[in-house]
């Protein structure tokens, strides 16, 4: 079975690195990022870079383990549609990925609501379609404007990432956080709507193998199907290790929920829940499937 974790963002060492140029850091940055996949057996890796030139280095020098999925800033200027068609000559670089839910700097999601109702992000929208390039949405509170786009924009392929569902450590934890299922699986309905099933572990309310989250699940794996839903990790949230600054501390120390990369992986492809079918498809075949990307298997010596 090959493994791909469909989101990561830099594992960044929490190190004093005043006298490191960027080519030692990224160089030390990579290493990181491959040794984390190889101690729990993932083969490849789909990256949101806050760093993208550390990014494209490494797929370069990688291409057949890391990928990526790139922002596109300052959506109101006219050259959108230029952007997005360049980053396809890139080896690599699979998609592209925005934010319109709540957010750190958007608590309730209001400015990203108003900037959607507003039409601010139809050039991205209208670009990504018309290249075929994947957009994943992260829209904690906001999937219903996911069904509005994928409702406009028919052709465009839309993932809901971390099942809609805003979750510990950067988000508080609430009462019921499943409830928010409600509101994501009418979109399936939707055929260019898919899930990126990300952070169930943290919503769990017991420890490995976090048996309670799977009634949850399935109501998600029976609406969309698996061939819809994708595995993600997106460990360095939870671990607090993202990028350079590491600054969401609040992930660094004891929170509701917290767990590690092998745990995130597990309790998927250990559990008797689903068939061995199945976990193909969760754990890199929908995802493998929906960019293109063909990441080469790792040495069976792994």
């Amino acid at each position: 079975m090959q493994i791909v974790d469909s989101q990561m963002h830099e594992i960044g060492p929490r190190l004093a690195w005043e006298n490191a140029d960027n080519t030692t850091r990224h160089d030390v940055l990579t290493e990181i990022m491959l040794g984390w996949m190889d101690a729990v057996g993932v083969d490849a890796a789909i990256i949101n870079p806050g760093d993208a030139p550390w990014l494209m280095t490494a797929m370069a020098q990688f291409p057949e383990r890391l990928a990526g999925v790139f922002h596109v800033r300052n959506l109101d200027q006219s050259d959108v549609e230029q952007r997005v068609a360049q980053l396809m000559t890139t080896p690599g670089a699979l998609g592209h990925r925005h934010t319109f839910g709540r957010q750190p700097i958007d608590p309730n999601g209001s400015n990203g609501r108003e900037k959607f109702k507003a039409d601010a992000f139809n050039s991205l929208f209208a670009a990504c379609q018309k290249y075929d390039r994947p957009l994943f949405c992260s829209a904690y509170g906001a999937t219903d404007l996911v069904g509005e786009a994928a409702r406009t924009y028919p052709r465009l392929r839309l993932v809901v990432d971390h099942m809609g569902i805003a979750q510990p450590p950067l988000n508080p934890h609430v009462p019921e956080p499943w409830r928010a299922l409600d509101d994501l699986l009418p979109l399936a309905a939707l055929p260019n709507v898919y899930v990126k099933l990300c952070g169930a572990p943290v919503l769990s309310d017991q420890s490995f193998p976090y048996t309670d989250v799977w009634p949850h699940i399935h109501r998600i794996l029976r609406a969309f199907d698996v061939t819809r839903v994708m595995w993600a990790s997106d460990i360095g949230r939870f671990q607090g290790r993202i990028g350079w600054s590491n600054e969401f501390e609040v992930a660094h120390g004891t929170y509701r929920g917290k767990h590690n990369y092998a745990e995130a992986l597990r309790f998927m492809l250990d559990t008797d829940q689903i068939s061995e079918s199945e976990k193909e498809q969760l754990l890199g075949g929908t995802v493998r499937r929906f960019t293109g990307w063909k990441p080469r298997a790792r040495p069976k010596e792994f």
